[in-house]
């Protein structure tokens, strides 16, 4: 039996603000559709954890609520 808590997967480490993501998967944004590979920037933390509000400013401008395991 191991002492140590296991090391979390990258998918599920918390983020700070204003990191530099990626999304894994399309993401509805303003009433479009924000493709998969699409950088943005963490500009909120949500209460809940593994929510975050992500800034996209291509292909358009515009933020969405994403969770953890929709960014890398």
């Amino acid at each position: 039996m191991l002492d140590h808590p296991r090391k979390p997967r990258p998918d599920q480490r918390p983020l700070e603000l204003y990191s530099v993501v990626t999304l894994m998967e399309p993401v509805e944004c303003d009433g479009k559709t924000a493709p998969r590979g699409t950088t943005g920037v963490i500009v909120d933390i949500g209460r809940t954890p593994g929510v975050y509000e992500v800034e996209f400013t291509r292909p358009f401008a515009g933020v969405a609520t994403v969770k953890r395991k929709q960014i890398a």
